[in-house]
């Protein structure tokens, strides 16, 4: 755990939800993580998988936790916080009986920042996640980007 102050952050995340709005998540990645995965893309992405999936390699983000990564979302914390940081852990999961294992890059720091979500109730009676203490909370969006990823359909088409 570490106390930082402001910095750009950087996360991908499902479009195709309405239990949260976009950037209404804890797990981000800085300047540095984000540089090595759009590197990776450029560089070393061979299936042509997208930043998404790479995303996904790279934090080890199960596709049990969303099916898509196909939107990046940029940040910036807006006050003096305290962070837990580190690279992912190996990750497995299993969808229609075939099992993946994402493992997380080891030079990828993930940046953990508790209490900037909250969740409240929706007309529809579920639950909804959106950034607490809205305007005025410890992180804004700065935008919101469409980008290529690899859908689950795809993935397990691949696999078999």
């Amino acid at each position: 755990m570490r106390r930082t102050d402001l910095c750009t952050s950087f996360r991908a995340e499902p479009s195709a939800t309405r239990s949260h709005e976009p950037g209404a998540g804890n797990w981000w990645c800085g300047h540095k993580a984000f540089n090595k995965i759009m590197e990776y893309c450029v560089q070393g992405d061979v299936d042509k998988r997208g930043l998404g999936y790479a995303f996904r390699e790279a934090c080890a983000i199960l596709f049990d936790w969303g099916n898509d990564c196909d939107v990046l979302v940029e940040a910036v914390l807006t006050k003096s916080t305290w962070i837990f940081y580190g690279p992912g852990k190996p990750k497995r999961g299993r969808i229609c009986d075939v099992r993946y294992k994402f493992s997380g890059w080891a030079d990828v720091e993930q940046l953990y920042i508790p209490n900037i979500t909250e969740r409240v109730g929706t007309v529809q009676g579920g639950s909804h996640t959106r950034l607490a203490g809205a305007p005025n909370s410890t992180i804004r969006i700065i935008r919101t980007t469409g980008i290529t990823s690899i859908g689950l359909l795809s993935e397990l088409r691949r696999t078999q």
